[in-house]
């Protein structure tokens, strides 16, 4: 049967397919509709590939639909293919005929005619060999990060940094997306498949976007739920907003917040922390330690300057806060 299915991939031109199985691997498969065509299409040069077939009785001539449901049976009960369909749980690419993402499909289903299949290839001992070198390699390698060369450890630390901000800022903007949308009563995703488990990085930014009408969008219960949730989002806004101190916060952290990430992580990566290994030397630029005695007046004049008070005020506040003292 494997020559069969080697001869019609190879040989006759049986069309296959690009998709993802179970969310991880990449894999190959065809339509039940092209196996058909291609095997009523070269029969006589199958029938030679499979005598013992023949000689059982099972398979006469190879010239009916019927005969080929039956070999494709055949490949299905000995594991050569199996079924697949589509994964119900993610947005799909493609159409109907062709999903992008697909799992096994439920044992004891014949093969059809608009049935997808794919064949089971034996695993390569040296492709696995070849994998376990690299993955020894690079380990290797990493163990070894104090000697790389210091315009590489940049370029790697470079592409990590960016590479995370930009996973991080599309995360919370997704997030931000939904739930805006959600309480007007859409499913709005920005790359639907983000979290998706897969070989190939694109398929987590494929489709860019997918958009539906929720099936509770006039549904009473639903509606209260999303106007009190909404209700208190704006609110929690709105109380936010209030305080001065939170807008200063924010802007300090746009402003700086992701320069000192990146001078953390660059000092982190390309300074003592994984460079020489030496110590830093501190010892000159240590402060002096301030007293509690000394916090607190600090703490004292800015409380006050905050209230507005001038000098004067505070002299007189100072000189009737001793008379009491002496006066006690």
């Amino acid at each position: 049967m494997k020559n069969v299915l080697y001869f019609l991939i190879n040989k006759a031109g049986l069309k296959q397919h690009k998709g993802i199985l179970m969310q991880r691997s990449s894999v190959e498969y065809f339509r039940g509709v092209n196996f058909h065509v291609n095997t009523l299409g070269h029969s006589e040069q199958i029938l030679k590939m499979i005598p013992t077939i023949l000689e059982d009785g099972k398979i006469k001539d190879l010239k009916t639909i019927e005969e080929s449901i039956m070999l494709g049976n055949l490949m299905m009960g000995l594991r050569n293919i199996i079924q697949l369909r589509a994964d119900p749980r993610l947005i799909q690419q493609g159409n109907e005929k062709t999903p992008r993402y697909v799992i096994p499909e439920k044992p004891g289903v014949g093969m059809t005619e608009k049935g997808i299949y794919m064949i089971i290839e034996e695993e390569n001992q040296q492709t696995q060999k070849l994998y376990l070198v690299l993955v020894v390699l690079v380990i290797i390698a990493l163990m070894c990060f104090r000697l790389w060369p210091l315009w590489l450890k940049k370029a790697i630390w470079y592409i990590s940094f960016y590479l995370l901000v930009f996973l991080v800022v599309t995360a919370i903007l997704r997030l931000i997306i939904w739930v805006f949308l959600y309480h007007f009563g859409f499913e709005v995703w920005l790359f639907p498949n983000y979290f998706i488990d897969s070989n190939d990085p694109r398929d987590s930014f494929l489709p860019v976007w997918s958009y539906e009408v929720r099936d509770d969008i006039f549904d009473f219960r639903s509606i209260i739920f999303r106007i009190i949730s909404g209700s208190l989002i704006v609110y929690m806004g709105y109380q936010f907003c209030q305080d001065e101190k939170n807008l200063e916060d924010l802007k300090d952290l746009a402003e700086n917040g992701l320069t000192d990430l990146f001078e953390y992580g660059q000092e982190f990566m390309l300074g003592n922390a994984l460079g020489d290994g030496k110590p830093k030397d501190n010892s000159t630029n240590d402060a002096s330690q301030e007293t509690f005695a000394e916090k607190y007046r600090r703490e004292l004049k800015k409380d006050i300057d905050d209230l507005g008070l001038d000098d004067e005020d505070t002299n007189e506040s100072e000189e009737q806060t001793q008379s009491e003292e002496g006066g006690d």
